[in-house]
């Protein structure tokens, strides 16, 4: 392990650019993906089963599948980013995709297609997506 907090010092931390999974039962961490060149923003599907994975310098989300063994198969791109880099991303209750890029928000439709951008004034990084009928 790490320091007294529990997290490793940077100097032993990987080289490289991975995606973890830890796991539940026995803490155990492990590689589930290890072609990214700068994993940033991860969000699941509804039911859990699909990570959706931004690759900020590859300016795209990649779609994997979750199997029964928790490791990740697929990986295909699911959508590109034409506005800087891909950082934050959530899901919403209708299953789109929000995307922080640059100076604006992408939403994509479940199957990919770009739905539309939110121009911003300063450059977001997507911390939640409230419905509109959420209580204040």
């Amino acid at each position: 392990m790490g320091g007294r907090s529990g997290f490793t010092p940077a100097a032993a931390a990987p080289k490289a650019c991975h995606v973890y999974r830890l796991a539940p039962d026995t803490g155990q961490v492990s590689i589930v993906a290890d072609d990214f060149q700068r994993p940033n923003g991860l969000a699941f599907s509804i039911d859990e089963r699909q990570p959706y994975i931004a690759d900020s310098r590859s300016k795209h989300i990649r779609l994997f599948e979750v199997i029964e063994t928790g490791t990740l198969s697929g990986g295909h791109v699911f959508a590109t980013c034409d506005a800087g880099t891909v950082d934050g991303i959530r899901l919403d209750d209708a299953g789109r995709i929000w995307a922080a890029a640059h100076d604006e928000v992408h939403c994509f439709d479940p199957d990919g297609s770009l739905i539309g951008k939110l121009k911003l004034e300063q450059r977001p990084t997507l911390g939640a997506v409230v419905p509109e009928d959420a209580d204040a």
